[in-house]
């Protein structure tokens, strides 16, 4: 099932390489003549399990900044290739398909600590529920969800619905 996202995944076979080499928002970035390397990551604890929620403008570069923290935890062996996801919303067509992705991931992952970031998440309809549902369900316990938006307002209003769910960081 996680072999449909495999363009944006190449690191979970353990190629980091590979996955640098072709990833296609890495392939831009080093195609650029200047390139900011954000460090917006510091301001989280990684060992610190929650829900965080990136916004930002369209086309700022949230997409490109979740493959540069996943390049960062595979160089610093944060977590291992198969405890990552990235996960492009525009291939979701609907909240069931979201939660049956994300809990094919999770038996995948088993007990493990993970690393999962669901980009353009308001893409999806209903989106807010099945990530409720899962927190409720005791999944983000064990692990990091990053969820990335362009609508700051959406995703805000969301964020409120998740009481104790969330991570530890306010704003980075």
């Amino acid at each position: 099932m996680l072999e449909s996202y495999s363009n944006h995944n190449q690191f979970r076979t353990g190629d980091l390489k590979g996955f640098q080499a072709n990833d296609p928002h890495l392939q831009a970035l080093s195609k650029l003549r200047y390139q900011y390397s954000p460090t917006w990551w510091d301001a989280l604890s990684l060992k610190t399990p929650g829900i965080y929620i990136l916004t930002g403008g369209r086309q700022v570069g949230k997409s490109t900044s979740c493959k540069l923290l996943i390049e960062h935890c595979l160089q610093e062996s944060v977590f291992k290739p198969k405890q990552i996801l990235y996960l492009p919303c525009d291939e979701i067509f609907d909240a069931k398909q979201l939660s049956q992705t994300l809990r094919f991931f999770f038996d995948e992952v088993g007990n493990d600590r993970f690393l999962l970031m669901i980009d353009e998440i308001t893409f999806v309809k209903d989106w807010d529920r099945v990530i409720k549902a899962l927190a409720d369900e005791g999944y983000f316990t064990r692990g990091i969800c990053l969820l990335t938006g362009s609508d700051t307002l959406i995703l805000k209003e969301a964020a409120m619905r998740f009481p104790g769910r969330r991570g530890t960081a306010s704003q980075v």
